[in-house]
């Protein structure tokens, strides 16, 4: 993700961290390859970066909504 976003990455509210705008970015903002694969793992990086920040662990995430540009990533 960018150094510096134009929205807050992360919030805590009443015991809940909720995440926005995750992707498969490297901290200097560039994409994590070509490939799903590879934009995947950078995203999970990203979000695990982010709840650990909040004492949290991908094992407590309860939601996540993922959005494709290409259907055929799904397979």
């Amino acid at each position: 993700m960018a150094s510096n976003p134009p929205f807050s990455p992360a919030r805590e509210i009443d015991g809940w961290v909720f995440l926005a705008g995750q992707g498969g970015f490297r901290d200097d903002g560039t994409l994590a390859g070509e490939t799903i694969e590879g934009q995947t793992e950078q995203a999970l990086h990203n979000v695990a970066q982010l709840l650990a920040e909040h004492d949290c662990s991908l094992a407590d995430v309860v939601s996540c909504l993922v959005h494709l540009s290409d259907l055929g990533d799904l397979e």
